[in-house]
């Protein structure tokens, strides 16, 4: 698993959790999650540590997959399914009143999840009755621009994410989110508030010994 934290506004923590054995197995203090610094740290577990890595689950990062794809070209990526539900979730009110955002409710829930070809069925089936509706635009002082832009940017959000979103249920050590090493980050989050007093280089240094601590027990 793979994912960060900001512990200041300057500085991120990047991490990489096995999950198996419980355990981080990578992590750095950098400016931004950047391509360069993923592609390092993924060349460092390769190459250096050894690590043969079947599957990343991530919630989702264009740099990210593209350091993967060049580091572990073999391994799989599997989106975490929260992040994509939250995602969508955020974009729909309490109370959505077209039918369009209706039936994408009904639609983003973890049981549908479960079943790939259902899913992608019902996905293309909604895909198909709101596709003039999504084309929708709005003008105003010679500009136009898409009625329904959080609908429109939903419907890319799931559909870049199907390729990433099943691999859980052809392999049962694959896990379908990453709210392990969310948990994880909660608890780095808890201690970030509780030390913020801290002067950030001592922050770096006590946040990276109770990382090793923690990987002790």
């Amino acid at each position: 698993m793979i994912d960060w934290i900001w512990i200041s506004k300057e500085i991120c923590l990047i991490i990489y959790y096995d999950y198996v054995n419980k355990k981080v197995i990578r992590f750095w203090f950098y400016d931004w999650e950047r391509y360069e610094y993923i592609k390092y740290d993924l060349f460092v577990l390769k190459n250096e540590f050894k690590y043969e890595i079947e599957c990343f689950i991530l919630d989702w990062a264009k740099q990210i997959k593209k350091a993967i794809e060049e580091i572990y070209p073999n391994s799989k990526i599997q989106r975490c399914l929260t992040h994509i539900f939250r995602q969508i979730k955020s974009n729909i009110s309490n109370n959505p009143k077209s039918e369009c955002w209706k039936d994408l409710q009904k639609m983003i829930i973890f049981k549908n999840f479960e079943n790939e070809k259902l899913f992608v069925k019902k996905f293309k089936f909604w895909e198909k009755k709101y596709f003039d509706f999504l084309k929708e635009k709005s003008i105003n002082l010679n500009k136009s621009w898409y009625t329904h832009r959080k609908l429109r940017a939903s419907r890319s959000h799931i559909k870049n994410s199907i390729p990433f979103m099943f691999h859980y249920l052809k392999d049962e050590n694959i896990k379908r989110s990453t709210n392990d090493l969310e948990w994880l980050n909660w608890l780095i989050s808890v201690q970030i508030q509780r030390h913020r007093w801290l002067r950030i280089d001592r922050l770096i240094s006590f946040i990276s010994l109770w990382i090793y601590e923690r990987n002790l027990r």
